[in-house]
């Protein structure tokens, strides 16, 4: 079991993340869909902190010898997570932009074409 004053240092850490991310959830500066993964890991450790039994109850179950070892897997299990979640958003930001680029550079194109047409046909008599 884990000392008192350390879980109670662990809830006011994990309190004072959670408070973090939702101010700038508040103030706009991170959106929600993309702090939901963040919002889920803080709170799970959170209920881990409360409750440091569960995780030994997850490791009997999951027949890992330690919950240090439990708490391991599970944080490394929600990082990959919150991992895989970022290289899909920055594969679909990827060929957003590439989709806009080439765009610009189809209307230039275009816009080039009628200055071309314009000139042409104000030149001739």
């Amino acid at each position: 079991m884990i000392p008192l004053n350390l879980q109670i240092l662990l809830i006011v850490i994990i309190l004072g993340l959670l408070y973090f991310l939702v101010d700038n959830i508040r103030k706009y500066k991170l959106e929600l869909k993309y702090a939901l993964l963040w919002l889920i890991m803080v709170i799970v450790t959170l209920v881990l902190a409360i409750y440091p039994k569960l995780l030994y109850y997850i490791s009997n179950n999951i027949f890992i010898e330690t919950p240090v070892n439990a708490l391991y897997l599970i944080s490394f299990i929600i990082v990959f997570i919150i991992l895989y979640n970022f290289t899909v958003l920055i594969s679909k930001l990827t060929n957003q932009t590439k989709r806009l680029s080439q765009e610009i550079g189809l209307l230039k194109n275009e816009i080039k074409q009628r200055d071309e047409k314009n000139q042409n046909i104000n030149e001739s008599p």
